[in-house]
């Protein structure tokens, strides 16, 4: 009499064994191409969307609502905080592209969401929204409202608004 254990093991076989015997003819069958035959392609699948070093200087971005969108490839260069018991996170697919969205839950006052895009801390005391959008070029745009304060290399500025542009690529 079989143990337990023996009657899986040989059961599992018996489910496998078509699909193995299924992948050894296929890679008996040969390839198409010829031998020696060289392919070459113009970049991998997996090559690293192009990005832009405009966030590898320090800088911090204090506001009430953040936005940033940009190209494939955003989310290599993005990190933020979930903490379900005080920010409500939401992802869904647009027609634009893939949005995530941090927000302070409703009775969370004093509290403020924390975000890095590269060397860039972002704080926003109310939503951060983040877009990326299918296409591997076009622009990274950084956009806060509310009582923006940017401490960025050339100085601090502060206002009701910000708006930066950087180029992918460059």
């Amino acid at each position: 009499m079989c143990s337990p254990t023996t009657r899986r093991i040989r059961a599992h076989v018996a489910r496998t064994a078509p699909a193995l015997l299924l992948i050894a003819f296929a890679a008996a069958c040969g390839s198409s191409q010829p031998s020696g035959a060289v392919i070459e392609d113009a970049a991998p699948i997996d090559a690293p969307a192009p990005w832009t070093d405009a966030f590898s200087a320090k800088a911090t971005l204090i506001a009430d609502v953040i936005e940033v969108e940009g190209p494939a490839g955003l989310r290599n260069h993005w990190v933020a905080v979930q903490d379900p018991e005080s920010i409500d996170y939401d992802l869904s697919t647009t027609p634009l592209g893939l949005r995530q969205t941090y927000a302070l839950k409703p009775g969370m006052g004093g509290r403020q969401l924390s975000a890095w895009l590269d060397n860039w801390n972002l704080f926003a005391f109310e939503r951060i929204v983040v877009l990326e959008r299918p296409t591997r070029g076009g622009a990274v745009v950084v956009r806060a409202s509310g009582g923006v304060v940017a401490s960025l290399p050339e100085g601090e500025k502060r206002s009701e608004r910000f708006e930066r542009s950087f180029q992918v690529g460059q």
